[in-house]
């Protein structure tokens, strides 16, 4: 599913926003005519072109320029796997709070202890943004969710990474995993056809790597029916560990 070079400029327009995006790469693009450059100069007309149209830094509030989160992501190998949990209280309409946390994602063999760290994007479908409302840029963080927005009666799934937007894996506990299967069987246009998309990829390559049981794996992927244009969609997406995987099953 991951493709590195399109998948961070597909990012950084999710950071941004098309059209701030499309302003700071023209402002380059001139700047730089028939000239050499390196990537500090693309992050700066950016994070320029973000400064003025009062996207950036929005809800980034570590010290780092653009260009420092932004390296994060083009000066190592990887990607991470963002495992979110919510919690929340026992009774009806408690507020609840996302825990999220980061670990560097390999599809074979082990990491050898080797920690690598992203400034991640944090974007959820309840919060009705498309621009990030937190960053991950720690090991782990707890986003708190307006009470209004979902609460512990919500019987709808939290999804993270709104269109898929973001250069990374999403795990969730088992119960929002029961709430996604729900949503698939009951009311697939709670979920938004990019994040189907990432779901079946994720899942593949969750169940991979262990992350995600089997049975998991198929009580999501077998309630979509096999002419889904998503699931054509995330068949070519996906790879070869896709098309090696269990069939999709017909309802």
């Amino acid at each position: 599913m991951i493709l590195n070079g399109g998948s961070v400029i597909r990012m950084m327009e999710g950071i941004l926003g098309k059209e701030v995006l499309t302003m700071g790469l023209s402002s380059y693009l001139k700047a730089n005519a028939y000239g050499s450059t390196t990537e500090d100069d693309l992050f700066s007309h950016l994070e320029s072109a973000g400064v003025s149209a009062g996207v950036w830094p929005g809800t980034y509030q570590g010290s780092g320029t653009f260009g420092d989160i932004m390296k994060s992501w083009t000066n190592q190998a990887g990607y991470p796997l963002v495992t979110a949990v919510t919690e929340c209280p026992e009774g009806l309409d408690g507020s609840c709070q996302l825990r999220l946390s980061q670990e560097w994602f390999v599809t074979k063999g082990d990491t050898n202890g080797e920690k690598r760290m992203f400034d991640i994007p944090i974007t959820v479908n309840v919060l009705d943004s498309s621009l990030p409302v937190a960053w991950l840029s720690d090991s782990e963080m707890v986003l708190e969710l307006p009470l209004e927005k979902y609460n512990s009666s919500s019987s709808n799934p939290i999804i993270i990474n709104n269109e898929a937007t973001g250069y990374y894996r999403v795990n969730y506990d088992d119960n929002n995993w029961f709430k996604i299967a729900a949503a698939v069987m009951d009311n697939i246009d709670l979920i938004r056809p990019f994040n189907r998309v990432q779901i079946i990829c994720d899942l593949v390559a969750l169940e991979g790597s262990g992350h995600v049981s089997s049975d998991l794996h198929d009580d999501i992927t077998g309630n979509w029916e096999d002419d889904d244009q998503v699931v054509i969609w995330a068949t070519e997406q996906c790879g070869t560990n896709y098309k090696n995987s269990k069939p999709l099953r017909r309802i």
